[in-house]
C-alpha cells in the first residue's frame, strides 16, 4: 500500500478488522478511486481565459495539478 494511503487510514482510524489478505488491496483500490475522482474533476474544470496564451497557461497548470496528485498518491 502506498505510504501516504497508509498514514491517511491511519489517521482516519481505519482498522484492519480480519486477516483477509486483499483487505489491503481493498482500501487501496478504494483509496485510488477517490484520488481519480480527484484528477477527473481537476481535468474537467472549465477554462476561463482571454487569450490563447492565457489559456495555455491555464491548462497547463490544470496538467501540473493532477501530475502532482498523482504522483503523491503513487497512481
Amino acid at each position: 500500500m502506498n505510504e501516504l494511503i497508509r498514514e491517511l487510514a491511519d489517521k482516519a482510524r481505519f482498522v484492519k478488522t480480519t486477516d483477509y489478505p486483499s483487505q489491503d488491496e481493498v482500501f487501496e483500490k478504494f483509496a485510488e478511486l477517490i484520488v481519480r475522482e480527484c484528477v477527473d474533476t481537476l481535468d474537467q474544470i472549465p477554462v476561463y481565459y482571454k487569450n490563447e496564451n492565457d489559456r495555455e497557461i491555464e491548462r497547463n497548470t490544470i496538467a501540473d495539478c493532477i501530475r502532482a496528485i498523482e504522483q503523491r498518491f503513487g497512481i
